[in-house]
């Protein structure tokens, strides 16, 4: 049913708590999976009117904090017999998600959901929904843990 899922990771151990469940969903598809995590997007770094870094150099500096923690998923998903790539991409997370599924043919999106009451509810506009209305794939939310 499911040929390319696309999971969204954020580094927290909510967004970690889907990616069993996430697994065997994919296993039980024999779907190839693709990590991403969207960061913002960096800025110039300017110290007493000088250059420190461009934004590209930023990007990679960031990039390369992050992979470590992609490629640990990606074994782990891996090990279970699943073909798993890992996408970094910078700026707003809905934007970056929408453009990424149409260009790679995803064909589900999953994304953990935090519960959220009362006032919080109103006021937070989540990230899972902002996903959900940017996208045209199908997108599973999944309860975090």
């Amino acid at each position: 049913m499911y040929d390319k899922m696309l999971v969204i990771l954020d580094g927290s151990k909510e967004a970690e708590s889907i990616l069993g469940r996430t697994a065997v969903l994919a296993a039980n598809n024999k779907a190839e999976v693709v990590l991403m995590m969207v960061l913002p997007a960096p800025t110039i770094m300017i110290e007493n009117g000088r250059l420190i870094a461009t934004i590209d150099q930023e990007e990679e500096r960031i990039r390369a904090q992050v992979e470590p923690y992609l490629a640990k998923w990606k074994s782990r998903f891996e090990a279970g017999g699943i073909i798993t790539s890992v996408a970094v991409r910078f700026g707003h997370v809905e934007e970056q998600v929408a453009d990424y599924a149409k260009q790679n043919d995803i064909d589900l999106i999953v994304v953990a959901t935090r519960e959220r009451r009362g006032l919080d509810r109103l006021l937070r506009r989540d990230v899972a929904q902002k996903i959900v209305n940017s996208v045209s794939a199908p997108v599973l939310l999944m309860k975090a843990a």
